[in-house]
């Protein structure tokens, strides 16, 4: 008898959870891929300014070299020593070269070289002090690509070569150190090649800065040369596998060449791959690519090497709001399938029961007919028992079925969601019923967003320190000028306060006070917003003023409760927490809020913080 029962709940139970289930997780999907979509253009769009931003840096601080060369190159002092090779003339130039090496710390070797290739006269950085190098420790550089690629260079010519790895004498210089090197010829007054300058600026303290200034600890920064090798990284790559026999192979190409093949093909762009986004531009010292015009520096021969690429890497695994948001598309489905296991419970339960009491019912009827004679007084008898069922049974099948048409109306119409794909075939009935998914299903996500809200406040522990208010406050102020770009804003900021407390829960306290004073007095022509502190030797007593629409005191003790609200939804957008986290966080803190008011007068909310 048990088992048939069974079955006969899960022939209703099983289509019902089925059909609900798949349609709720759908919905729930294309919100979690849609707001996980939003998140990644976030960061593409911020990695990619800030590319740029590095790019730039990059260029300038190489301009600076450039500028430096062709003082030297029409310098007199070095066309004399070049030419005749006097002491006077000597003297004059180191003077000259000691000042410029002196305002420019990382050029690390400047060097004259004579038309034949032999150092003339080299200054070296050593530990933080200028030396002349002895004339027996010049060396010859006749063989050397920078060398013979300056030389064949007409007057006014810059050459630049590749970064790659400091080597003296033969061997690559231990420690590591990154080097570029900017060359131009020297012509007599007879228009005679007399020799090259050549500034050698090491990089390890700019890449160094590049790679760990302003770093997070979710991606990482990376310089490529246009053949794919690496020249700074802030993860474990090895780096100038060029300069090294064994380690060719050690470049960007082998490690993601389908990130590579996009990146040879595209300026700017970016692509996931194997859960990692990869953020790229490019830049050179002659091309700009942020305007899309070549630079005015054409006198720049740049080795083709330098068309770098600089790339951000960005782990995905280890983004907090991927995190988040998965999180909450999880805990959504669980939300989902214990609330479609109710519904589908008491629809199966109404169904059997319906079903039995139809049974019993038939059962009556045939009994009736073949004792109507003998019983007919007992028959009226069990007429009006039945009656009286039928009747409880149409009570109760009336208000289950009201109690539900609203979410059954609803989990319908969502239904229509599964047909997506015949869009442009829908009438317009069926575009509205979409329409009210979506509406509902972000009514329902903002709900448990602010629901989840609540509860961190709840649970979450106090990070108290002293800091200063004027620039949380300062903050907050130009987060919520950015929400409401489109409004004029009249602000009056007075002198706050140093306060003892947790700046991460008291920045949602000013972001919902001054978003509510913006918001409710959004129907005036210009929003003015006004806030103050006073100090007593208890308290600071903050307050935020505003020229809104105000609200009735008589029902102000609603204002801070959950879902309470003072205003429709169609008049003021919000579901009613905001307040009610703002009054956990002052309490937790252990002060007080309150607000006053008149209809049509604006309001004014007041919140207290301990004096410590």
């Amino acid at each position: 008898m048990k088992r048939n029962l069974l079955k006969k709940y899960l022939f209703y139970f099983l289509p019902i959870f089925l059909v609900f289930f798949i349609l709720i997780g759908s919905i729930s999907f294309y919100v979690y891929h849609d707001e996980k979509d939003r998140i990644l253009e976030a960061h593409v769009n911020y990695y990619t300014d800030y590319l740029s931003q590095r790019n730039d840096l990059i260029r300038s601080l190489f301009t600076s070299s450039i500028n430096d060369l062709e003082f030297l190159a029409i310098n007199t002092s070095v066309i004399d020593y070049m030419s005749l090779d006097n002491s006077s003339s000597k003297v004059e130039l180191l003077d000259v070269m000691e000042s410029l090496a002196n305002q420019n710390w990382n050029y690390k070797q400047i060097r004259f070289i004579d038309f034949s290739g032999v150092e003339r006269i080299r200054l070296n950085w050593v530990n933080d002090e200028l030396e002349v190098v002895s004339p027996e420790r010049l060396q010859n550089k006749s063989g050397r690509d920078y060398f013979e690629k300056t030389s064949k260079l007409p007057e006014g010519k810059i050459y630049v070569s590749p970064i790659d790895l400091n080597i003296e004498r033969g061997r690559i210089e231990l420690p590591h150190q990154r080097v570029i090197r900017f060359g131009t010829p020297i012509y007599s007054r007879d228009s005679d090649l007399v020799g090259v300058v050549v500034i050698n600026q090491y990089l390890n303290d700019l890449f160094e800065w590049l790679t760990k200034n302003d770093d997070t600890w979710e991606r990482d920064f990376m310089l490529l040369n246009s053949n794919g090798y690496w020249l700074t990284s802030s993860d474990d790559q090895f780096q100038y596998g060029f300069m090294f026999d064994d380690k060719l192979n050690e470049n960007f190409m082998n490690y993601y060449p389908e990130v590579w093949q996009l990146l040879e093909n595209n300026k700017v762009g970016n692509i996931i791959q194997d859960n990692n986004l990869f953020v790229f531009r490019h830049f050179s010292l002659d091309y700009d690519l942020k305007n899309n015009m070549i630079l005015e520096d054409n006198e720049i021969i740049s080795d083709p090497a330098n068309n770098w690429i600089t790339v951000i890497r960005i782990r995905l695994s280890e983004l907090p709001e991927l995190n988040e948001i998965r999180r909450l598309f999880i805990l959504s489905l669980i939300a989902s399938f214990l609330i479609i296991c109710g519904i589908s419970y008491l629809l199966s339960h109404l169904l059997v029961k319906r079903n039995q009491l139809v049974a019993q019912l038939s059962h009556l009827n045939n009994s009736l007919e073949k004792q109507v004679q003998a019983r007919t007084a007992e028959l009226l008898r069990s007429n009006e028992n039945l009656e009286i069922a039928n009747d409880e049974l149409e009570s109760f099948a009336y208000s289950v079925s009201h109690d539900l048409r609203a979410p059954l109306r609803r989990i319908i119409s969502f239904s229509k969601h599964i047909t997506t794909k015949f869009e442009g075939k829908l009438s317009a009935d069926e575009s509205v019923y979409l329409r009210y998914i979506e509406e509902s299903a972000t009514e329902m996500n903002h709900l448990i967003q602010e629901l989840l809200s609540f509860s961190r406040i709840t649970r979450s522990d106090l990070n108290k320190r002293n800091f200063d208010m004027n620039i949380l406050v300062a903050e907050c102020r130009k987060t919520v000028e950015d929400d409401f770009s489109s409004r004029v804003i009249a602000w009056e900021i007075k002198s706050l306060p140093s306060v003892f407390g947790d700046p991460a829960l008291l920045r949602q306290v000013w972001i919902n006070l001054l978003n509510n004073a913006i918001k409710y007095s959004s129907k005036t022509e210009i929003s003015k917003i006004e806030v103050r502190c006073t100090t007593t030797e208890k308290e600071h007593i903050f307050a935020v003023k505003d020229n809104g629409v105000g609200f009735d005191e008589k029902y102000k003790d609603k204002l801070f409760s959950t879902f309470q609200r003072l205003h429709s939804a169609e008049e003021f957008e919000g579901v009613g927490v905001g307040l009610a986290i703002v009054r956990k966080i002052i309490i937790r803190h252990g002060g007080r809020i309150w607000a006053k008011s008149k209809p049509g007068d604006g309001a004014t909310f007041f919140f207290s913080l301990p004096v410590v």
